[in-house]
């Protein structure tokens, strides 16, 4: 019984994290006036908040044992940080993609959160892990759910805002692939999860070095509000990742991932009573049926698990 709390707990701090994050990072894209230049240095900003997580993380890791512990390898620290730098280029195609149709930031998150489809196939085809009848069927909801948003509204706005979506969900499928394959060969996912924190912090360290020896600054987010906004959001990614991670070790993994991964009900339900906003009705749908899909297949992942892959989150 304790142990179903406290993995029930950390899905629903993993479903708040992300769902604050991500409304965050819309309601910039939709208030900021300068556009482009904005979105990209509100991305940069996160990114920095993502290394501070890395940074504390790090710390701790170093004080204790010296080293990156449960790390097999230098291509595997590597590959690591390749999966850093895949969510920091994907949470700025989010960006661009929420200040396209800002108006949509529900239904846009619901598409990136369908990444659990293609991870389940990439980890069918390479790693060899088994596909069930939930999984199909979950598919199969999913991407109706995609198709009836696309409908929903065939503006350029809406259509771009669609495009980054699915950008965004092949990028974050790129970077839970790679931390499933690592912990198939035995990483440790804290060790894992740090190193990727530091490399996104350092690709934002990066940027905004080159920004202001060019001098253009904080060009486009010159507002300190949403500089802390920004700064904010990196945070609550990079506390959703650790939640996530200590949930999955805690309780049911298909459950978990699909609690934190129907985080875009909450970026629709803060959007509507915080900026008054509603999706059109066909886009409400189609997201309600992503997030269904992502259930289906989270639970099929729980009743019916693949005994010869490890999910490298214990």
């Amino acid at each position: 019984m304790k142990i179903m709390k406290n993995w029930i707990f950390f899905a629903l701090c993993t479903f708040a994290f992300f769902g604050v994050t991500n409304f965050i990072l819309g309601y910039i894209a939709e208030v900021n006036p300068s556009g482009h230049n904005g979105n990209i240095t509100a991305a940069m900003i996160l990114w920095v908040g993502m290394g501070f997580m890395g940074v504390v993380s790090s710390v701790r890791l170093f004080a204790r044992y010296r080293t990156f512990p449960g790390i097999q390898g230098k291509k595997f620290i590597v590959f690591s940080a390749v999966a850093g730098v895949s969510l920091a280029i994907a949470m700025l195609s989010l960006k661009v993609g929420m200040a396209a149709d800002p108006l949509s930031k529900g239904p846009i998150v619901a598409i990136t959160s369908v990444n659990s489809l293609l991870v389940a196939l990439l980890a069918h085809v390479i790693l060899k892990e088994s596909l069930n009848k939930f999984h199909l069927w979950g598919m199969l909801v999913s991407v109706g759910g995609i198709i009836v948003m696309v409908l929903g509204d065939m503006s350029y706005a809406g259509i771009l805002g669609i495009l980054f979506g699915l950008l965004t969900m092949s990028l974050f499928s790129f970077t839970n692939f790679i931390l499933k394959w690592l912990g198939y060969h035995g990483n440790d996912s804290i060790s894992v999860v740090t190193i990727l924190w530091l490399a996104a912090g350092t690709f934002g360290a990066l940027a905004l070095g080159y920004r202001f020896l060019t001098g253009q600054n904080m060009i486009g987010l010159e507002e300190t509000n949403l500089q802390l906004l920004a700064l904010a959001a990196g945070i609550l990614l990079g506390l959703g990742m650790l939640t996530l991670k200590m949930g999955v070790s805690a309780g049911p993994a298909g459950p978990m991932v699909a609690i934190a991964s129907s985080n875009a009900i909450l970026v629709a339900f803060l959007d509507r009573v915080l900026l008054g906003h509603l999706p059109a009705p066909l886009k409400l749908a189609g997201m309600l049926a992503a997030v269904l899909g992502i259930v289906i297949i989270a639970l099929g992942s729980w009743l019916r698990p693949a005994k010869q892959i490890a999910d490298g989150t214990d």
